[in-house]
């Protein structure tokens, strides 16, 4: 069993509970994460995704 410091600090590093580490089953670690999508604003969205590291970008459409 993986001491519970160390549990903790990956946890944490892959943007997970550390009973998911444990059992697989999802937790919540934060709000952000844990709303459905129709309840988070755009901007939640965004920067959801871009703390699990990617990069967003949003730009006008063209015209056609």
């Amino acid at each position: 069993m993986p001491r519970a410091e160390t549990l903790l600090v990956v946890a944490q590093r892959l943007g997970v509970t550390k009973e998911y580490l444990l059992t697989g089953q999802s937790g919540v670690q934060d709000p952000a994460t844990s709303a459905s999508t129709e309840e988070l604003s755009l901007e939640d969205l965004i920067r959801a995704i871009a703390a699990k590291g990617f990069e967003v970008s949003i730009r006008p459409k063209s015209p056609s």
